[in-house]
């Protein structure tokens, strides 16, 4: 961890309503195994949550297996209770990742944190990341967070912490969407979920678009998190993430919104997720991060 990040971090601990950072160094969902690594390359090993599950199995397995899936449940629940914990500091969980299949348990945190109240997301990410067991080619987790989150899938994942749905589809907004299947798309049409597709993003602009979701959310007045995967990029800005798409956003683009977001009252979580170092060529993509946990503290330093 460089210095300059370390400093980062203190800043966006020391404040009121400040960002506390978790690390979570995981695999199990990804093709790639090495973005357990990416936490330990952001963040001291004293805030990063590890995982003991075997990466290299698949999820049929992992959820008839025993031993993996107690660890599997064991880890989901350690970490959607350090999002919960941090919540009743009133302090904003921010959280790097491991791949986007954690957002299962942290977004589950969140939710315990509200148990009378609904919550939103906003999922920034090149891909839909809403299949079923039943649709997914790859059988990946990464790929089926949201379907579990609105309670579709695999019935103990959907029932984490307690039974059913965290997040009803009218409180669900993705932008930056450019690549994925069927079955996923005919499931976030059917629940009529608002998604900003690449060519709605090109047309408009990306700052527009998630300038118009927040006043949704602002009218909405609910508790949201973001969830932010590397892939929304253009590959040509960094290669250290799995699964890179042609025609993604800038830096500067998630910069802008990165400060809005720090002083957003509503916006009570934000995660960074599916940083692979060793895919990182020159560090370019871990110097994003660096500036993204930048701008996400400085607007706040600076009151």
């Amino acid at each position: 961890m460089s210095s300059q990040i370390s400093t980062l971090i203190e800043k966006a601990t020391n404040l009121k309503d400040a960002f506390e950072p978790i690390g979570c160094a995981q695999s199990f969902g990804a093709k790639y195994l090495e973005t357990q690594f990416g936490p330990a390359a952001i963040l001291p090993q004293n805030l990063i949550i590890n995982c003991e599950c075997d990466p290299e199995i698949s999820l049929a397995e992992r959820l008839t297996n025993s031993t993996e899936r107690d660890i599997l449940f064991s880890y989901f629940q350690e970490v959607g209770d350090k999002v919960e914990t941090i919540l009743s500091q009133q302090k904003r969980p921010l959280v790097i990742g491991g791949d986007h299949s954690l957002s299962i348990a942290t977004v589950s945190g969140f939710k315990k944190h509200h148990p009378s109240s609904d919550i939103a997301l906003v999922w920034v990410d090149a891909h839909l990341d809403s299949h079923t067991p039943e649709t997914s080619p790859s059988q990946n987790l990464h790929g089926m967070p949201l379907a579990v989150l609105m309670g579709h899938g695999h019935k103990d994942l959907c029932n984490l912490y307690e039974l059913g749905t965290k997040l009803k589809p009218e409180n669900l907004f993705i932008i930056g969407a450019r690549s994925y299947e069927q079955g996923e798309f005919d499931l976030l049409k059917k629940l009529n979920v608002r998604v900003y597709f690449k060519e709605e993003v090109d047309s408009r602009g990306f700052e527009n678009c998630f300038a118009e979701i927040l006043s949704i959310l602002s009218q909405k007045a609910l508790p949201f998190a973001v969830s932010l995967d590397l892939d929304v990029m253009d590959p040509s800005f960094g290669s250290g993430f799995g699964s890179p798409e042609a025609g993604g956003i800038s830096p500067d683009e998630l910069y802008s919104i990165m400060e809005k977001l720090s002083l957003e009252t509503l916006c009570k979580m934000v995660e960074i997720v599916e940083y692979n170092p060793t895919l990182d060529e020159e560090g370019k993509t871990k110097n994003v991060i660096t500036n993204l946990i930048n701008h996400l503290t400085h607007a706040r330093s600076s009151l």
